[in-house]
């Protein structure tokens, strides 16, 4: 009986500071600047070497902000830092921080340092880099295949087409002497 009584009071503590409301506050969206706090708090943790601390604002802020990819890399960097590699992989793939694993949509047009793309590819050399410590390298050759893909479609740097060169200037060399 005396548990209840306490639930209860605290839960008409909360509506009566929160205007009648009720629990209903905590479903509002929360300001950005209570997310910019966030954010900072994760990086001053993993700045600090504070990687569970970092962990624990992370997955707060991901929440909050409804994973917003940006969220989403500092939650995979946060697990990064305290050594959980394979979920750090698995969250930023899973949260769609890696928005083009399963499409093949160019990310990276010629001058495009978009904010979108420099998630993207912050969030594809994180994964790749936590699958390698995992030592599941065909998963980190398959994270960042889609990126360099792109890259090299945007940069018209292609294997093929520098074969090809290499194939057209030895012939024009023995036209020459011939």
């Amino acid at each position: 009986a005396a548990a209840t009584t306490t639930a209860s009071s605290v839960a008409k503590r909360k509506r009566d500071s929160s205007g009648g409301r009720g629990l209903d506050c905590e479903m509002e969206s929360p300001s950005s600047d209570r997310l910019e706090r966030l954010r900072g708090f994760v990086r001053d943790a993993l700045e600090n070497d504070m990687a569970a601390t970092a962990v624990w604002y992370a997955e707060k802020l991901v929440s909050l902000s409804r994973s917003v990819p940006e969220d989403v890399v500092l939650l995979g960097r946060s697990y990064f830092a305290a050594g959980d590699y394979a979920r750090a992989a698995r969250t930023l793939q899973t949260h769609k921080a890696i928005g083009t694993l399963k499409q093949n949509v160019p990310q990276f047009q010629r001058g495009d340092v978009g904010a979108t793309a420099v998630v993207e590819l912050r969030a594809r050399l994180l994964a790749a880099r936590c699958w390698a410590k995992c030592k599941k390298h065909a998963e980190a050759a398959g994270v960042l295949e889609p990126a360099l893909a792109d890259v090299a479609d945007a940069f018209g740097t292609d294997d093929n087409d520098r074969a090809d060169d290499g194939a057209e200037d030895d012939d024009g060399e023995d036209d020459d002497d011939g």
